[in-house]
């Protein structure tokens, strides 16, 4: 995932909480905490307007 903020959020909880049904947040970082091995994040420094940010990654696996 990429995005323009360039703020890199720290480690979180694996486990996180199920989020409310109708959440408007946070229901993506839970199904990271289910599915991912492992992740980490790139900072983006692009010299045109807009392509700063920063690259945010996941390695998932299959949960049996």
């Amino acid at each position: 995932m990429w995005d323009t903020d360039p703020h890199i959020p720290a480690p979180f909880r694996w486990g996180a909480e199920t989020p409310e049904v109708l959440a408007e947040r946070g229901r993506g970082l839970y199904l990271v905490t289910l599915y991912a091995e492992c992740w980490g994040a790139y900072p983006m420094r692009g010299g045109l307007p807009g392509q700063g940010g920063k690259l945010l990654w996941v390695e998932c696996a299959a949960k049996t």
